[in-house]
Formats: C-alpha cells, structure tokens, sequence
C-alpha cells in the first residue's frame, strides 16, 4: 500500500515539473499590448505575448497559457476601439457631411384681425429649399478597459430660397398678378451620449448605442408680397430630450467593407411660438401662438462603411439619409389647427478616428 502511493506522488511531482517550466516562461512575459500600441518610455520596448487581436475577424488569440489570464489584466490596452492606448488618451472623433433636400409641410395658419376690423386668415406655403449641406462635427472620450465612450456632436442646417408664385398658389393675393415668395430654415441639433461598442453579435457582426440627450432648435418662416399685400408666418420650436442611436455593421470577408445600418431617434419637449402677420397700404394686424409640445424625430442610415482592417482606427462610411421631424409647429387639436413638419433626406459621409 505504501508503495503504491509512493508510485502516485512520484507521478504526480512529474507532471507538475513537465508543466511548471510553460507557465512560468509566459508569466514572465510583459502585460500584452495591442498591435500599434507604443510605450511612454521611447527606452522600454513593448512587448506582445499574443501578436494579433482575439476579437471575431482580429485575429487567432492569444496562446493557450497566457499571463494574467485568471485575472484579467491589462488585456484590452491599446484596442482602438474599446481601450485606450498607454501613450495616448482615448478620444474620438468624426466628421460627417451630408448632401440634403428639406422639405417643409407648411400647415401654419391663424386668423389676424386688421386695424379696420376686418378678420383674415393668413396662410403661406414654403418655397422650394433645394439641395443644402448638413455639417456635423462630433468629439469624445473613451475610457479604458471597455467602459464606454462620451460623446458630443453638433450638426446644422441652414436654408433660404425665393421664387415666385401665381395667384392660385395664394389665393388672398390679387388675381393673376402673383407674388414673391421667400422661406428661411435654421435647424440645428445637439446630443450628448454615452457610447458602447460591442463586438458581441458574432464573428462578422459590430454594434454600438448610445443613449443621452438631445437639444433641439428650429426656426422656419414663409413670407409673401406684390404690390398690395403683405403676408409673413414664422414657427419657432426649441426643446430638450431623451436621445438613443443604435449602429450596426456586417463585415464583407475580409475586404476592409461592411454594410452600415442606423436608427437614431429622440423625443424633445419644449415650446414653440408662431407669429402671423399681414400688410395692406390701409390695414395691417399680427397674431402670435404658443404651446407646449412633445414632438418626435426618426433618422435611418443605410450604406457601406470602409477600414483598412476590422480593428483600424479610421474608418469612413457613405450612403443614404432620411429623418423626420413631426409636431415642430402643433397648435390645437381641430382639423384646421396650425402645424408644421420637416423632413430631410439626401447622401453622407463620414470620417472616424479613435486616438
């Protein structure tokens, strides 16, 4: 019986010995650093004990006894897209510029009572706005260890036209002698999130969100003459809300492509004013609104983004863009009550670059 169990230790104390030697060689090993990653002391070499990413389509990971793999460690340091790198903080940044056509769904109307008495219902439709460009600059930080990202954009729009108009476009006007019209739009929007990226849907499948807030503030009128009348409308809406953005990419083999889809939407509250005004030789008479108003926007992306490779920290995405504006300009709930929508819709492209 002593002999036997003499027999089970020496085998045991082997095997140990066989394996020792492994592990030991790779805890010496320096902390793993991504590819790319740079040491703050130019005099100290950086080391990998894994050479590529193990991210799905990163690479083939990380050996089979690997330092600090009971225990998690620095094991993210340097990810572009999850860490920050040890000689760089981890910012973000993007540039996007879209190619749009806004369309206004002018419905705001009133009554104005003149200086004589008289009660006219003023009304103007929007002069066509073209195409227009929507800059959109976004900046951030990203905390290491795959925390998450904050993040800040700022994007606008700015838009003016005249054309003329016949007398059936504007029936108030006289007949046959039509008039000018001139429409303005000022739309600019704020969000700040806070981002995830999540390689987390399969080996060919990114996705990140954001959630926050969103500060919005449009600004749009209308106004119309000839010879004997005057008649202008304008809407005002600013508001402050719930935001989330959700993006996702599939890559295409191993091109640098991935097909791009976003869905972005918020829910603003806040107030807005209208102003109605008419203008004769004799008369003139003006009416201003205002409500409180929950109003809903829905923006979707769709195209084709491009990387060097899956895990670079620059990429670039084009395609196609439409968001929808509604409730910018409710007053009332009847079937003649004042309202105004906006819709834009167009191309875009954007650069990305993780620090």
């Amino acid at each position: 019986m002593t002999h036997a169990i003499r027999i089970h230790a020496l085998a045991l104390l082997l095997s140990v010995a066989a394996v020792a030697p492994v592990c030991a060689q790779s805890a010496s090993l320096a902390p793993p650093v991504w590819p790319g990653a740079t040491s703050a002391d130019p005099a100290t070499p950086v080391t990998s004990a894994f050479p590529a990413l193990f991210l799905p389509g990163c690479g083939t990971g990380p050996p089979a006894c690997t330092p600090y793999e009971d225990r998690n460690g620095p094991l993210l340091v340097g990810h572009p897209l999850l860490d920050g790198s040890p000689a760089t903080p981890g910012t973000v940044a993007a540039l996007e510029v879209g190619a749009i056509v806004p369309h206004i769904k002018n419905g705001l109307q009133a009554p104005v009572t003149l200086t004589n008495g008289v009660v006219d219902t003023v009304h103007l439709p929007s002069a066509d706005l073209n195409v227009q460009p929507m800059p959109k600059v976004e900046l951030g930080y990203r905390w290491g260890e795959a925390t998450g990202e904050l993040l800040l954009s700022y994007r606008f729009i700015t838009a003016e036209n005249t054309q003329g108009v016949s007398s059936a476009e504007l029936p108030s006007f006289a007949p046959g002698g039509g008039a000018v019209l001139r429409s303005r739009l000022n739309l600019s929007v704020i969000d700040g999130d806070y981002a995830s990226y999540e390689p987390s849907l399969g080996p060919i499948w990114d996705m990140k969100w954001r959630v926050g807030g969103r500060a919005l503030i449009f600004f749009a009128d209308s106004q119309a003459a000839d010879r004997l009348l005057a008649e202008r409308t304008s809407n005002h809406f600013w508001g402050i809300g719930p935001h989330a953005t959700l993006d996702l990419r599939r890559w295409i083999g191993k091109s640098g492509l991935a097909l791009f889809g976003r869905i972005d939407s918020s829910v603003p509250i806040g107030r807005i004013t209208q102003s109605f005004s008419e203008t004769t030789a004799a008369t003139m008479g003006t009416t201003r609104l205002a409500q409180n108003e929950v109003m809903l926007t829905l923006a979707f992306q769709a195209g084709l983004a491009w990387s060097p490779n899956r895990c670079s920290r620059f990429r670039v995405t084009g395609g196609y863009y439409y968001e929808h504006f509604w409730d910018l300009g409710t007053i009332g709930v009847t079937a003649g009550s004042s309202h105004e929508e906006l819709w834009i819709q167009g191309g875009f492209i954007r650069a990305e670059w993780n620090y």
